[in-house]
């Protein structure tokens, strides 16, 4: 009796045991077989980063190069270095899709089909 159709398998139940014959009778066998299950998931990442909650501040003192001064252009320059830190904070996500492949009993790919 067919008891569910997919797209590229169906699924037989077996509702009448009285059918099979009893143990004495013939021969019974424990057949084991390995399969494996396939499922080909995409994943789509998703990084937020609100603007509006960055914050920054100012970790210790101003640090300032010697002046070196240009005679000619009767210019100076030097180097200010200020040591930040910076809270982002940063949302991840993912949308997936998961589509069921089915039994592999051969060598297949998740490309196949």
């Amino acid at each position: 009796m067919k008891y569910k159709e997919e797209d590229d398998y169906t699924v037989y139940k077996y509702e009448d045991k009285n059918r099979c014959k009893k143990e004495e009778e013939g021969c019974a066998k424990l057949i084991k077989k390995d399969v494996s299950l396939v499922a080909k998931v995409k994943v789509k990442p998703i990084v937020c980063i609100p603007e509006h909650d960055i914050e920054v501040k100012c970790v210790g003192p101003v640090h300032l190069s010697e002046c070196k001064r240009h005679s000619i252009k009767n210019e100076c320059e030097f180097c200010i270095k200020q040591e930040l830190c910076l809270r982002i904070p940063v949302h991840f996500d993912a949308e997936t899709e998961i589509k069921e492949k089915g039994i592999v009993c051969h060598e297949e790919h998740c490309d196949e089909k």
